[in-house]
Formats: C-alpha cells, structure tokens, sequence
C-alpha cells in the first residue's frame, strides 16, 4: 500500500475509534461520573492552593475550565463527549479535510516509525511478562484451558472455543501466540516487504480470535490500525528482472523458515500420534539471558532505522515543492524540524517504561534525558508499560460477584448486569467497540475485595438511593427494583464455569462454592455512610451554573434520544449509521 492510501486508512480508522470511544463513554457519563454517579468526577477536580495552570499540568483535562463559562462538570464532560463523538464521526465520513492537511501529512512522515515502536513493545512485552511473571498456566502451554472462561467479557463463541478446542490444539494456540508476540515483533524492523507482510498477519490473526472469544472494546482495533504501519511500501509495480524475482521469492520464504527454526529448538514442536505435540524447550534464565540482550537491541535498531525516516522527512520538506521559494522551503522545513524533535522526545520517554519493566541494567544506562522527558510528559500518560494477561487468572472457575437486593416484603432478588455473567442462562454476548465499564470492573473486584474498591460502596448506595442513571448501567429489563429500591443490598461470590451442554436446559453457565463478599447495608449503616462522606462520593456541595436554555434543552434531548437504546446498540447504531453515508459518499 502506497503513504498516500495508507495514511488516509490510518486517519480514518482512528476517527472511527475516536467515535466509539467517545460515544461509549457519552451514553454511561451520567451514571458513571456524573453528580450522583458512582465515582462523580468533581471530587477529583479540586483545586486548591495551586493555580489553574498547575492543577491541569498535574492532571490535564479540559474540565478545570468548564467554571469559566459558568458551566459545572457534568455539563462540561457532555460537551466533550459529544464534541469529541462529532468530530470523529465527521472526520470518519468526511476524511479528505482531515488526512489532506499539512499537520496530518507532517505526522504521518515520520510518526510511522513510531507506531511501529509502539506496537513492538504492545505485542514483545505482552508476550515476555506471560512467562517472567512465572505463571505456571503459560509455563505448561495450558493458559487457554482457563483463559476463554475466565476473561472480562466473554463472548458466545468463547463457550464453544472452551468446550470444543482438543487439548492439544489449545498448546499449540498457546506456543503461536508466543511466537506472534515475542518473535514476530522484530520483523518489524526488518526493511524487507515479505517480513512486514508475514508480520502483519500474524498479528492481524491473533487479533481477529480474540475479538471473536472476548470483548476487549476497541482495543484491538487499535492494535489492528497499528499494524497498517507495517503495510507500508515504496516498490513500483514494475516487473522485476528473473533473478531479482526469484531473490525475492526465496526472501519471501524466509520468515517460515524462522519461525519453523524457532518452533522446532524453543518449542518443541514434533508430530506425533496424529496430533501435534509442543512444549517449552527453554529455562527461565535463558529466558533472561534473551531478554537483556534482546531490550537493548530493539531500541538500537528502532534508534537507528527511526533517525533515517526522520532525516528523510527533513528533506522531502525541503524538497518536495520545486517551485517553493527558498524561505517557504525554510519556514516547512523548520516546522518538520519541530515535529521530528517531539517525535524524539517521545520515542526517547517511551524507552523508560519499556526497560523499568523489561530489563533493569538497560534502565538504568539510559541516557538523563531519557528520564527527564519520561517525567515531564508522565501527567499526559503519553507512553507506558504492557503486559496483557501476565498471570492467568480463574484456575478453578472464574470469580464472580452476584449483587441481591432486599424488597420491602422481605425478599431477596438477584439485579442482573447487561453484559457480565450473573443469570447461568444468559448467554454471554458481544458488545465491543462499546466498552461497559461498571460490568468490566466487576471482574477486577471479584479478584480482590471490596477494600481495594471503593467505588463498589458507592455502586451500591446510589442502587440504595435508587438512582436512575445507575439503575441504566444495568439490564433494566429485569431490574427488580423498578418501583422502589431496596431497603438492603448485600454481595456474595461464586466460582462460575460454562456449563456442560447448554442445549440441553438452556444454561450456558453453572456455579458453586458461594461465599460472603460484603455484608447486607443499608442507607443507615452507619460506617458505610460515613466512608463515603469522607472520600467526597456523597455530601458534596454542588456548582451553581448558567446554561442557556437552548443548550440545556438540546443536551437533554440528545441524551433523551441516546438512553433510547442500550450502550452497545447506541454504540452500533452510530458506527453503522457513519459507514453508510461514507459508502453513499464514495459511490457519488
């Protein structure tokens, strides 16, 4: 794919993520951060003794600003929201405004190679802390046994992934996935088409079955828009001469025979009795020893492969329009100048996370500046540390919180979530790109306890309260407290697994081993009150603001009109609704 084609499909695919970011956090602001949310965002925006400029360095958000037009913060998040929604659904449908301006195009010149960076680090070190982190599940090649009953968010298929992948092929899924995540990334940097394509396959297949067993919101579509980098190519279409066609098809041939060289020494791979057999042929500290020669030489070989492409952006601004004068070529070459220097920088911050987690001798070598830029950008969350999935959790079945809640007459009733397991005859569902947060953040609490969560409280009293926004965060259908909320709410935990046959009643879930995860509470429960009091969750006083009319009522009818349908539907709806009009688009 030529840079002109694949920076348009890289602008536009980020737009169209954009959107659903946006629009997925929109359709939950109310319940999840708004006044009588569960974590209201105006308790983390208080600023005190430090001017405004120095609140938003240490915490940059546009919301410190929302007082200066006499709005408060929830107004103020909804505006950005649906700012940030139209934007991107504009620059989605509309791309040649936004992927043909100089600032796009500057970027996209030297901005490949760090995408290329970033997706290095996403995958290499997703891929190494599964085995520094010691789990005995990816040691023994058996993490998948566990893995699709035990994620966040399942989705159907990962019921018959878990029930009908043989044993042997669920190994053998577990070695490629360290050979797409460990070996593969170093293609990456190798200048040869055939290794950039093999590469981004591989990463796209792996990609692809996990959005088909989980739902991992747009993640994975990020990851997916990374690997367009790797599409990249400046070959004319010009028929080679025959011997420089066969070079390339024994090139092309190259990455199999690596990966086939990997496969069989560190992995064991051997076919036997019908099946094929694999398992680690390595020691932890060859593990190690791989690692600290490993670390150091990515970031060399980024380094150096990086300051080409940026030396090259250098010049083609200053020579790329012949009819420029000598000033204009100056002026666009010292503005390229500026945007390859942060690129610097950037690559440069990035390299501190990447090493204080990977290797501690590479670390602690990095240049001064290195750190220097890594602490400056730190409040902007500009670069970061991965490691997906470094421990399998859910040996044993999957820890699950099953909230009740006591009516007035005295019974107990289960509140269903919409997308998490709670009913054993709800079928789990797909809703990515919408990301449903409450439902996500359960998994994580039911992996701890409620002392490490105390949002979980707050969850509960507005459910006590009987706060609507709330209560929509939820599967309303069956909320059992539509009339009136419950008097006392209490959690309880279980060891969920899927079930045998879910033809045969219906029940794609089974469940046992019930323990107390909080006791019953009450709006009156003394300790629970007075925590949340504390901690700003309730009691806080609220922003007076002045909104004209034609706002407020505009505002009211969009989030009218957006509660219409469930998160994920609205998520949909609005993707579908912008890929449409962009294909009418394109075809006039």
């Amino acid at each position: 794919m030529q840079s002109s084609q694949l920076r348009g499909v890289i602008v536009r695919a980020l737009c169209l993520i954009y959107m659903f970011a946006f629009a997925s956090l929109y359709w939950q602001l109310p319940g999840l951060y708004g006044t009588n949310g569960i974590l209201p965002a105006r308790r983390e925006l208080v600023c005190e003794n430090m001017s405004l400029s120095n609140c938003f360095w240490n915490q940059p958000t546009l919301l410190w600003f929302v007082n200066s037009l006499h709005l408060n913060v929830d107004t103020g998040m909804e505006i950005l929201a649906l700012l940030g929604t139209a934007l991107a659904f504009l620059g989605f449908v509309f791309p040649s405004t936004f992927s043909s301006s100089p600032v796009m195009i500057l970027l996209y010149m030297f901005y490949l190679s760090l995408y290329q960076w970033l997706l290095f680090r996403l995958m290499f070190q997703s891929g190494v802390v599964k085995l520094t982190s010691k789990c005995p599940t990816w040691w023994g090649l058996t993490a998948l046994d566990y893995h699709y009953e035990s994620q966040c968010l399942p989705t159907p298929l990962a019921w018959y992934a878990h029930r009908w992948i043989p044993a042997w092929v669920q190994k053998l899924s577990v070695s490629a996935t360290f050979v797409i995540e460990i070996i593969i990334p170093f293609f990456f940097f190798i200048p040869l088409a055939s290794f950039k394509r093999f590469a981004f396959w591989s990463q796209i297949l792996l990609q692809v079955l996990i959005i088909a067993t989980g739902n991992y919101n747009f993640f994975n579509l990020l990851t997916i828009v990374l690997c367009l980098s790797l599409l990249e190519s400046k070959t004319s279409r010009k028929e080679s001469p025959l011997l420089i066609s066969l070079i390339q098809r024994l090139l092309s041939l190259l990455p199999l025979a690596i990966i086939g060289y990997f496969s069989v020494t560190y992995l064991s791979v051997a076919f036997k009795d019908g099946i094929v057999q694999t398992k680690l042929a390595f020691t932890s500290q060859e593990l190690e020893d791989f690692i600290h020669a490993a670390v150091p030489v990515s970031i060399v070989v980024v380094a150096v492969f990086g300051t080409l492409r940026l030396m090259g952006s250098l010049r083609q601004a200053w020579s790329s329009d012949q009819n420029a004068s000598t000033l204009e070529k100056f002026i666009k070459t010292c503005v390229t100048g500026i945007f390859v220097f942060l690129a610097v920088v950037l690559f440069g911050a990035s390299c501190v996370p990447y090493t204080a987690q990977m290797d501690r001798v590479t670390y602690l070598n990095l240049m001064t500046p290195f750190h220097q830029w890594h602490r400056a950008l730190d409040p902007f969350h500009a670069t970061s540390s991965y490691g997906l999935f470094r421990r399998m959790t859910g040996v044993g079945g999957r820890p699950e919180l099953v909230v009740e809640g006591l009516s007035k007459q005295g019974q107990w009733h289960t509140i269903d979530f919409l997308y998490k397991p709670t009913d054993l005859k709800t079928p789990p569902m797909y809703c990515a790109p919408h990301q449903p947060r409450l439902d996500w953040q359960m998994w994580f609490a039911a992996l701890g306890d409620y002392t490490h969560n105390p949002w979980l409280i707050s969850f509960l009293y507005r459910l006590l309260e009987g706060r609507p926004e709330v209560v929509k965060l939820l599967d309303e259908d069956r909320y059992p407290f539509s009339v009136e909320p419950p008097v006392q709410i209490k959690v309880s935990q279980f060891r969920y697994h899927y079930s045998d046959n879910n033809v045969k009643d219906g029940s794609w879930w089974k469940r046992e081993g019930a323990t107390n995860y909080l006791q019953p509470i009450s709006l009156k429960t003394e300790n629970v009150v007075e925590f949340l009091k504390e901690n700003k969750f309730i009691g806080v006083k609220e922003t007076k603001e002045k909104v004209h009319p034609l706002l407020r009522d505009s505002l009211g009818k969009i989030r009218t009109f957006a509660e219409t349908f469930p998160g994920h539907i609205f998520v949909h709806g609005l993707t579908l609704t912008a890929v449409v009009i962009a294909l009418s688009k394109s075809r006039h």
